[in-house]
């Protein structure tokens, strides 16, 4: 039977720590994930995920004010909650290293972007306005002792280090005209997207003086292991819809990896927007897509996350691209160059912004936020 301190395999955890300080190589880990976008499915974009225990589909939908269907959790709220359990895992990962034994831990995750820079200007500058975590926990150790473990987790926090440092993105885009598909005949959206009410927004967000699309999401880390995983947080999207999100590290790094990892949802998040704004831009430029695939790879060095090395704690990320679209390559590469620029999470990365982190040690949030009325944008 595992011995386990906040819901964390605290040997697990401890023996790829010995491994990485023999052999520095392995402290490199590499994560890869594929998102399509089949405009015939009934979710057209989407991805299978696979983890230890099992496999589990994370789609992605297009609110209705871009065009969209809403019938699945948008993008930008898989990155928040990606970066919210990424965040709270290094927190959780150096209480667990340093046996500082947890009773509750909540995180409240914040990311505001500026709407009117991605669709009502040209995406040349950075469009997040806030971003930011509350902790909130409750243990048995000295609160001093708790700020020290959370300053270290800005330190090594690879959700703060995507904020606030450049990365290297790598893309490569084909063209792969292979494709039985057919377009659907013109009584079908092209490429599924309704192109009045993308125009209607662009064109009220050029007139609009309150531009900021907030999202906010509040999660929980399972710290006596009861659920099954590790991190969970309900994501409210539409006129009134959730879903429940479960994230579980993987088995060598103390989890039990019943669930995708927070890396896994990260890339979720970061290849679905692509998409989605690669479709927007597609369509507005009334450019047909069979078929659309999407190959995502992150490189993270574990030992930055435990300040073992004074190393950068994400490396690299790279696009690959397969696309059955009938345009030339030099449009192909401006629409990808586009689109990543105007995905918020990249565009984070690209121009970098602040952080605002606190921790609130043995006391609840001050209140609760009315989570379907305050992630709303004000023209929704």
């Amino acid at each position: 039977m595992q011995l386990k301190l906040n819901n964390v395999n605290k040997a697990a955890l401890l023996r790829k720590i010995e491994e990485v300080k023999e052999k520095p190589q392995k402290s490199l880990m590499q994560t890869n994930l594929t998102f399509t976008f089949n405009p015939r499915a009934k979710l057209p974009i989407s991805a299978k995920v696979y983890f230890e225990n099992g496999s589990c589909h994370i789609p992605v939908d297009i609110p209705q004010i871009l065009g969209g269907k809403e019938r699945a959790p948008y993008p930008i709220d898989i990155c928040n909650y990606a970066l919210a359990a990424m965040h709270m895992k290094t927190f959780v990962n150096l209480c667990t290293f340093y046996n500082i034994t947890l009773e509750k831990a909540k995180i409240r995750s914040y990311l505001h972007f500026d709407y009117g820079k991605l669709y009502g200007e040209k995406a040349d500058k950075s469009t997040t306005t806030k971003f930011g975590f509350i902790l909130s926990v409750f243990t048995k150790e000295p609160k001093e002792k708790i700020e020290k473990i959370h300053e270290l987790t800005k330190q090594c926090s690879p959700a703060i280090y995507l904020a606030q440092n450049k990365i290297e993105i790598e893309t490569e885009t084909l063209i792969t005209p292979n494709s039985k598909a057919e377009i659907k005949p013109k009584k079908h959206p092209l490429n599924g997207i309704d192109l009045e009410k993308v125009e209607n927004f662009k064109e009220k967000s050029n007139e609009s003086k309150d531009k900021i699309w907030p999202t906010i999401l509040e999660g929980e880390w399972d710290c006596e292991g009861k659920t099954g995983h590790q991190f969970s947080a309900r994501l409210f999207y539409g006129n009134g819809k959730y879903t429940d999100l479960f994230a579980d590290e993987r088995s060598f790094l103390g989890g039990e990896s019943n669930a995708p990892s927070p890396v896994q949802y990260f890339l979720s998040s970061v290849s679905s927007c692509i998409l989605v704004h690669f479709i927007l831009l597609c369509t507005q430029k009334k450019i047909p897509i069979k078929t659309l695939l999407l190959e995502t790879q992150i490189d993270k060095e574990f030992a930055a996350e435990f300040g073992l090395e004074a190393i950068p704690v994400i490396r690299n990320l790279s696009f690959h691209f397969e696309i059955d679209i009938d345009q030339d390559q030099s449009v192909c590469d401006e629409l990808v160059r586009e689109s990543l620029l105007r995905c918020p999470p990249v565009n984070m990365i690209v121009f970098s912004c602040s952080t605002e982190n606190e921790i609130m040690v043995n006391q609840s949030f001050p209140q609760t936020f009315s989570f379907e009325k305050d992630k709303k944008c004000s023209m929704m």
